[in-house]
């Protein structure tokens, strides 16, 4: 399966988040993923989480989703298109609870549509890594979030992580809880620092619980872990929506520094023609 998975290929997606709201940029040639979603699988995510809103189907000119909570903008490369997802805003410190399982269910049709994308795509990035959420049972809480790790990032991460990554993470992260829980002094950017372990293995750090999104224990302990073949990250005590959106945004945020950095101004031409093979280690 690592085999199979962790190799580099040409972007289909990348992702970014920023004050408090996720963007998944998508090459054009995988908008129909999620374009024309069996209305039996929306039902099945309305039914799971107990959703009191039906699933608006995707359109390029008005909002779509659960509620509905996705916006598609421009992009300034006509080859790419922007979903914004604005996460929900506490209203007088009382969280928007129905928002937060609206905004999941979205992320998680979204997300598993996009990771079984296979098809051509002439893309001149990399795939930095593939995100799925997890359904969010009510009762009793439980959620989740899962990342594919993949080479070209691991590569980055291992020569780039310092302060700056880190602030930019932390703050991102920290952005996105406030929308969801208002200002509490007694959260910082510092609960949210990433950490990184031997061998340069990242893990996102939530303030509650030991509650995190860290790899998997099949790469923390194996002696032969080759962290540029890339790797996965798997939920830890991830139990409410607020939590695995907070992670969330972290990702996304790892995923625009890496992005924008690798990429500021070069075109990579020899992988333009590659076709995209989607698919998630973990849950496929």
């Amino acid at each position: 399966m690592r085999e199979r998975f962790n190799t580099d290929q040409p972007a289909w997606y990348h992702l970014d988040a920023g004050k408090g709201i996720i963007d998944v940029n998508v090459h054009k040639s995988a908008v129909s993923s999620f374009s024309q979603i069996d209305p039996s699988d929306a039902e099945w995510y309305k039914a799971y989480h107990k959703l009191r809103e039906p699933f608006i189907p995707y359109s390029a000119d008005r909002e779509w989703g659960f509620g509905p909570r996705i916006q598609t903008d421009e992009n300034a490369d006509p080859n790419w298109v922007t979903l914004k997802c604005p996460l929900p805003i506490s209203a007088g410190g009382a969280l928007d609870h129905e928002g937060q399982y609206l905004t999941s269910a979205t992320l998680q049709l979204l997300f598993s549509r996009l990771n079984k994308f296979q098809g051509e795509v002439s893309s001149e990035t990399l795939q930095m890594l593939l995100v799925q959420l997890s359904p969010c049972q009510r009762m009793p809480a439980r959620s989740g979030i899962y990342a594919d790790v993949k080479p070209v990032l691991s590569i980055w991460l291992s020569e780039n992580m310092n302060g700056k990554t880190e602030g930019a993470i932390s703050s991102t992260m920290l952005e996105s809880y406030k929308r969801m829980f208002g200002d509490r002094d007694y959260v910082t950017g510092n609960d949210f620092l990433p950490n990184m372990s031997p061998p340069n293995l990242i893990s996102f750090e939530y303030p509650s619980s030991g509650c995190a999104l860290e790899p998997s224990l099949r790469d923390s302990y194996s002696e032969t872990v080759d962290f540029k073949m890339g790797y996965m990250l798997i939920p830890h005590n991830v139990d409410y929506p607020w939590q695995q959106l907070t992670l969330l945004s972290g990702a996304a945020k790892l995923s625009y520094l890496a992005t924008s950095a690798v990429y500021r101004g070069v075109l990579i031409n020899t992988i333009s023609r590659r076709g995209a093979t989607g698919g998630f280690g973990l849950l496929s």
